[in-house]
């Protein structure tokens, strides 16, 4: 009877041990992997930007501003259909 509690206990601290050892193993595991992967950088150098860079080809061709025709034409409908003319 004792020798069957003696290995019943040797049996539990080896099982306790193991898994001890099982969880501490996972646990370096995932931090190293976490270590592995990087996060997303502030500002990476040579990375593209969202927006159009100052002096491209947007600003060269002038399209973003409105010429004496464009202006003339949308005065001219708010004149027709009855809308107040800005700043006046």
């Amino acid at each position: 009877m004792t020798s069957r509690t003696r290995k019943r206990r040797e049996t539990v601290w080896w099982t306790v041990t193991a898994a001890v050892l099982a969880a501490g193993l996972l646990a370096w595991w995932f931090a190293v992997r976490r270590a592995e992967t990087p996060g997303l950088p502030a500002s990476q150098p040579g990375a593209r930007a969202l927006s159009e860079a100052p002096g491209g080809p947007r600003e060269e061709s002038g399209h973003d501003e409105v010429t004496g025709e464009e202006k003339a034409a949308l005065e001219r409908v708010l004149r027709e259909r009855g809308a107040a003319s800005p700043g006046r």
